[in-house]
């Protein structure tokens, strides 16, 4: 037999042990190529499964907005997974848990029921090191209601609010403040009584304790209505919180509402509830606050209706625009002026303090002050009336006039037309029975007759 690449044939070889050898030939030969395979074949890409990963989480409050906690209070958190679970996936991710509280004495995690059933499992809430497990099978999404819950221990330690931070599986951090009980304290307003401008402004009354409280204080409030009407005038606050700071006085912000009624100021009494206040909190002396609303929008005047002969009345009016919706007194204050000293006013009816009431709504009232008759004849003189400034009006102008007082020997005069006029050029005709003339423009000067109704006192 010739010889072949793979092996050579023996005379004495059956042809199957000649097979046999051949093919070990191969094999033998095969094998050493095997090294030289990727440079025969190139580069090789190999696939790889993907693996996500543990999901984070992050803890949501049941209550949107809710990080404070009062003692004896709690709330739940929502889990809220990055990614969805396979329905045969199972992940437990750390609870990592923080803060100046301290867990077993301050507060309690406690484990509540998940929705959906079994999709969260609490571990170790009691241990060093809390977890909670998330099946798969039973979460049809990646939200969990629960489990965790924080209840705030309520004990008779006064001390500073204390914090708790919660982060699971690495997500983001939520912190929660524990509100600690008041120790025992005296509460009352600062002032017995405050003023509140109109138009949308702010007033700010101070709450004072005897001693600084060991926690938040919440003061629940009670108003009550005067003249002042509440949502129409001002803005009531049913609770305002005393906060824990280390001092003895807190303000909190009560609001004027604006209007275009002349009102005048108006009141309202702002108290602390003592039914409602916490444990520990007493209350003091000064329990409420009364509240004046100054209005803005009363503008009083002052006109003189008429003159006045001796021994009789001056008279003038107060107006108030617009008009007032309840009676509004206003005051005023009166003075004279006569020639030679003459007094024509008696000196009770004369200086300040006096008021006059214009009504509800009625838009002004008279003023009626008496003069003096006196023998002989007097030179004139002028009374005068000046509004005085007040908390329920603002003064507009004029704020002061005067009227004119004659002597009774003298009426107040009249001027009258008693005799034809002429010109330079002569008498002229009357055009009608009323006293009209017509002038030519060469005329030159005119004169007329008058008369005086009675002789005056001076020229």
């Amino acid at each position: 037999m010739s010889a072949s690449a793979w092996g050579r044939s023996r005379p004495s070889d059956s042809p199957s042990e000649s097979s046999a050898r051949a093919i070990s030939g191969f094999l033998r030969r095969a094998a050493g190529l095997l090294p030289l395979l990727p440079l025969l074949l190139g580069p090789a890409t190999v696939a790889v499964a993907a693996d996500d990963g543990p999901p984070t989480a992050t803890l949501v409050p049941l209550v949107s907005g809710l990080t404070r906690l009062p003692e004896g209070a709690g709330i739940t958190f929502n889990a809220v997974l990055s990614r969805s679970l396979e329905a045969d996936e199972t992940v437990t991710l750390p609870l990592d848990v923080g803060g100046t509280a301290t867990r077993g004495t301050d507060y309690r995690l406690v484990c509540v029921e998940t929705a959906p059933a079994g999709a969260g499992v609490c571990n170790g809430f009691d241990g060093a090191d809390p977890s909670i497990t998330f099946h798969g099978a039973h979460l049809k999404d990646h939200r969990v209601t629960g489990p965790l819950r924080i209840e705030v221990v309520e004990d008779n330690t006064a001390e500073s609010n204390e914090t708790v931070t919660l982060s699971l599986g690495g997500g983001t951090t939520q912190t929660i403040t524990l509100r600690d009980a008041p120790s025992s304290v005296t509460l009352s307003f600062a002032v017995p009584t405050s003023t509140l401008p109109e138009a949308g402004n702010l007033i700010q009354p101070v709450l004072r304790v005897d001693a600084a409280p060991g926690g938040d204080i919440a003061v629940p409030l009670l108003f009550t209505d005067i003249t002042a009407t509440a949502g129409a005038d001002y803005v009531r606050k049913a609770t305002v919180t005393f906060e824990a700071n280390g001092g003895t006085t807190n303000s909190f912000d009560l609001l004027s509402l604006d209007d275009a009624l002349c009102e005048g100021d108006e009141t309202f009494r702002v108290a602390i509830d003592a039914s409602r206040l916490p444990a520990g909190v007493t209350l003091g002396a000064q329990d409420s606050l009364l509240i004046t609303v100054e209005d803005d929008d009363c503008i009083v005047t002052v006109s003189g209706v008429n003159d006045a002969r001796e021994g009789e009345e001056a008279v003038f009016a107060v107006h108030v625009d617009p008009a007032p919706v309840r009676d509004m007194a206003i005051g005023y204050m009166v003075t004279e002026v006569a020639g030679n000293s003459r007094q024509f006013v008696a000196s009770t009816d004369l200086g300040v303090g006096k008021s006059v009431t214009v009504p509800a709504n009625r838009s002004s009232a008279q003023v009626t002050i008496p003069t003096i008759q006196a023998a002989g004849a007097d030179p004139e003189g002028r009374v005068a009336v000046t509004l005085e400034s007040g908390n329920q009006y603002t003064l507009g102008s004029p704020s002061s006039v005067s009227v004119r007082v004659f002597d009774e020997q003298y009426e107040a005069a009249h001027v009258n037309f008693t005799g034809l006029a002429s010109s330079a050029s002569g008498p002229l005709d009357s055009l009608s029975e009323f006293g009209s003339y017509e002038v030519n423009e060469d005329a030159g000067s005119v004169w007329v007759e008058l008369e005086l109704s009675q002789k005056p006192e001076y020229t």
